[in-house]
């Protein structure tokens, strides 16, 4: 994803302390206790695999700052997590998995991308229940190929909202789906929730700041 004035969605997380605030000043901003980042590595998603990867890296690069533990999970027919809770020693801690589990690939598997399975892992997950704050960094186009998914989907976003703290963006999403992402995760507060394309306006990065 392609940056806006020179603030990128991804640093908007406030994975690294400081942001851009409305006036082009430094917002500043505390780690969390865990960062958790969900990658679509679904066929549909081949055509972002690299901009996936340098956000991923970015990511990994903060939590090794800020001596945080960060959790990467991939999804496609199915949920994953590649990197159990734990801090990366380096930013490029992750340059193995990345090679690995992020290959491009147009296997029948892959054509089929259920975010829900996720969800509700990520919703399950000890580290993300005893954690006092919490970032979620979602890459995918926010496409659901099953259906029957959709109560499930529904279910484990709200449980994913109810976390006390919890700040939660999904990146490159697809125009038509975010309407869905936004109703299922609409109970967080403006300022924590963030849903950005490519096109994103530089307002809706600003009030994902709340600066």
């Amino acid at each position: 994803m392609k940056s806006t004035r020179g603030c990128t969605a991804l640093i908007i997380l406030s994975l690294a302390i400081t942001g851009c605030s409305h006036d082009g000043t430094t917002a500043l901003h505390s780690p969390p206790d865990i960062y958790i980042v969900g990658i679509d590595r679904s066929s549909s998603t081949n055509p972002m695999r690299t901009v996936q990867i340098n956000q991923l890296k970015q990511v990994v690069t903060v939590a090794a700052i800020n001596n945080k533990p960060l959790e990467f999970w991939t999804f496609d027919h199915r949920a994953l997590c590649q990197w159990g809770a734990q801090v990366p020693s380096t930013p490029d801690a992750l340059v193995p998995i990345e090679a690995k589990t992020l290959a491009m690939s147009n296997a029948n598997n892959r054509h089929i991308t259920r975010p829900a399975l996720m969800l509700e892992q990520i919703a399950a997950d000890p580290a993300f229940k005893r954690a006092k704050s919490v970032d979620i960094l979602i890459l995918t186009d926010g496409d659901n190929e099953v259906p029957t998914d959709n109560h499930l989907f529904t279910k484990e976003a709200s449980l994913i909202a109810a976390h006390p703290s919890v700040r939660l963006a999904v990146l490159d999403i697809n125009p038509e789906n975010r309407p869905t992402w936004q109703q299922a995760f609409g109970s967080l507060p403006a300022n924590d929730l963030l849903l950005a394309g490519d096109t994103q306006s530089t307002k809706t990065e600003d009030g994902f700041l709340g600066s």
